[in-house]
């Protein structure tokens, strides 16, 4: 991939949402929300199950390490007038990643809303419009209904698919190209879609 220009993570909004740059404090929050089964199940098996008490924190601060040398942007997810719930989800960009480029999950209670889809739509226009990006690699499980639809509806091309490990099993594991020239075409369709049932 190529190198692009970096900037130092800002945050960003949308008509609900604030997205801020992830800070130390929202570690018992995330302590709260991501040690669910529903949400970790298509997560890479990376992450250990059952979630370890100390696995927000440590999260946290491996995050903070790659956001200052700027490997890596981490957003904490909020929603607008709720402020004091603290974060709802985490969204990541990584610029020069060979398989994800960004990241998410949200709380299981949060699903279904289309925060997701605002959500993706703001790191999305930050990876190709601020830092200049060609394309970006996206992957989810195959099951994974919601996150498929998502990068459908955003133009992007499936380039793979194959058995990949999660923290719910082995499912087949499907790798997507959006590239900045079908993200401008599809922008707009997929704002007014609803690919969040």
């Amino acid at each position: 991939m190529a190198s692009y220009r970096t900037r130092p993570i800002v945050a960003l909004e949308t008509r609900r949402l604030l997205l801020k740059p992830l800070q130390e404090t929202d570690a018992p929050r995330i302590q709260q929300l991501f040690p669910n089964l529903n949400v970790l199940r298509y997560i890479n098996a990376a992450v250990p199950w059952p979630y370890p008490e100390d696995g927000a924190i440590t999260f946290v601060r491996e995050s903070l390490t790659r956001i200052e040398s700027r490997e890596e942007y981490v957003w904490a997810i909020v929603r607008k007038g709720s402020e004091e719930e603290g974060l709802i989800g985490i969204i990541s960009l990584t610029p020069a990643a060979k398989v994800d480029s960004r990241g998410f999950w949200i709380g299981e209670e949060y699903w279904g809303k289309g925060y997701m889809k605002e959500a993706s739509t703001a790191v999305t226009d930050f990876a190709f419009t601020e830092l200049g990006m060609q394309e970006l690699l996206l992957s989810n499980a195959e099951p994974n209904i919601a996150s498929h639809r998502l990068k459908e509806a955003a133009g992007a091309e499936i380039i793979s698919i194959q058995p990949t490990d999660y923290v719910g099993g082995t499912f087949p594991g499907v790798r997507w190209r959006l590239s900045a020239e079908a993200w401008a075409q599809n922008r707009a369709k997929f704002i007014d879609s609803n690919p969040e049932s």
